[in-house]
C-alpha cells in the first residue's frame, strides 16, 4: 500500500508542520547521486516553471493508463477464457488474434502459471514466432523457473520441465504371475490365467511367440516395431503419426524379450510378431494398466 504515492513531498512538509508533527528523513533524499532524487529536486522543479499543474497532469495520466490497463486485461481474461481447454489453449484460435493481443494473452497464461516468471520483449518475441509458425506441429522454448513453453499439433501449454530418472530407463526382468509396480500409476504383469481388462489393457500371445526371459522399459525413439508386411516402424514415426504429445511420450514402456525384439507398446501399438499365434500352444497374457490396484492386491 502506498497512501501518500499521489501527495506531493510539499504537501506533506506543510501538513506536518501545521499540526506540529515530527518525521525523519533520509539525508541521502538531498543528494543527486540518484535518479529519482535529481527528478524530485531537479527535473519536476524545473517543469513547474513551465506548468505549475505538471504534477497533477503526470497523476492524472497515470490515473488513465491505470484505466486503460484494467480495462485491457479484462478482455485478455475474457479471451484467455475462449482459449482454454483443461490445461491447454487452442492454438488455432490464438493465430486469429493480433500480434498485440497474442503477446497479452502469452504473458497472461505465463502469469497465471507462475508470476516469478520474468519475459523480456525478446523472449517474448521468440514465444510470438513460435505460436505463429506452422511448420512445427511440436516444439519447446525454456521460459526460466523449470517452466517450459510447449506447442503441441494444435494446443498451447505452460508445464514444468520433467527429468528423466536414471532408474527410470533401466529395464526390469518380467515374472510370470506378478505385478510390477511402474512409475505413473503404472502396473504390468505376465500371466498365464485369464484376464479380466479389457482388449486394449491385454495382449495374448502363444508360447511359440515368446523368448524368455521378457522385460520391460522406458520406450526409445529409435525403436522399432515389427509390421504386418514384414517390415519395421520406429516408435518416434508411430508418435508422430498418432500425434502423440511430447510432455506425454516419456510415459510409455516397451515390454521386449531376451532379443530386445518390441513385443507391444502399451497404449501406442501392439507389433506384428514373426512367428504366428497357435492356439494350441500355451498361452499367455500380458496386461498394463494405470490407476487402481493390480488384480490380487
Amino acid at each position: 500500500m502506498r497512501p501518500f504515492l499521489k501527495l506531493t513531498k510539499q504537501f506533506l512538509i506543510e501538513t506536518a508542520q501545521e499540526n506540529k508533527l515530527r518525521w525523519f528523513e533520509d539525508q541521502t533524499n538531498r543528494t543527486t547521486e540518484f535518479l529519482r532524487n535529481r527528478v524530485r529536486n531537479e527535473i519536476i522543479p524545473a517543469f513547474r516553471k513551465e506548468n505549475p499543474r505538471v504534477v497533477e497532469h503526470i497523476q492524472h495520466y497515470q490515473d488513465q493508463l491505470l484505466e486503460q490497463s484494467n480495462l485491457v486485461d479484462q478482455v485478455v481474461l475474457e479471451k484467455l477464457t475462449k482459449l482454454q481447454r483443461d490445461e491447454s489453449f487452442d492454438l488455432l484460435a490464438l493465430r486469429k488474434e493480433s500480434l498485440p493481443w497474442q503477446k497479452k494473452i502469452i504473458l497472461k497464461i505465463i502469469t497465471k502459471v507462475n508470476a516469478e516468471i520474468a519475459i523480456n520483449e525478446n523472449k517474448l518475441d521468440e514465444l510470438v514466432r513460435l505460436v505463429n509458425n506452422t511448420k512445427q506441429a511440436q516444439a519447446t522454448i525454456d521460459i526460466g523457473k523449470n517452466y517450459k513453453f510447449e506447442i503441441t499439433y494444435n494446443y498451447l501449454r505452460i508445464g514444468k520441465k520433467i527429468t528423466v530418472k536414471g532408474e527410470q530407463v533401466k529395464k526390469r526382468v518380467v515374472t510370470l504371475n506378478s505385478w510390477l509396480n511402474l512409475d505413473g500409476d503404472a502396473q504390468f504383469q505376465l500371466s498365464n490365467q485369464k484376464s479380466a481388462l479389457d482388449a486394449d489393457e491385454t495382449m495374448v500371445l502363444s508360447a511359440n511367440q515368446l523368448r524368455f526371459p521378457l522385460f520391460i522399459r522406458k520406450i526409445n525413439p529409435n525403436d522399432r516395431l515389427r509390421l504386418k508386411n514384414g517390415g519395421y516402424k520406429t516408435i518416434r514415426r508411430e508418435l508422430i503419426d498418432q500425434k502423440v504429445p511430447n510432455e506425454q511420450r516419456e510415459r510409455y514402456f516397451a515390454i521386449t524379450d531376451v532379443d530386445d525384439e518390441i513385443l507391444w507398446v502399451p497404449g501406442l501399438r501392439k507389433a506384428w510378431l514373426k512367428e504366428p499365434f497357435l492356439k494350441d500352444n500355451q498361452q499367455f497374457i500380458m496386461e498394463f494398466r494405470i490407476g487402481g490396484s493390480p488384480h490380487g492386491q
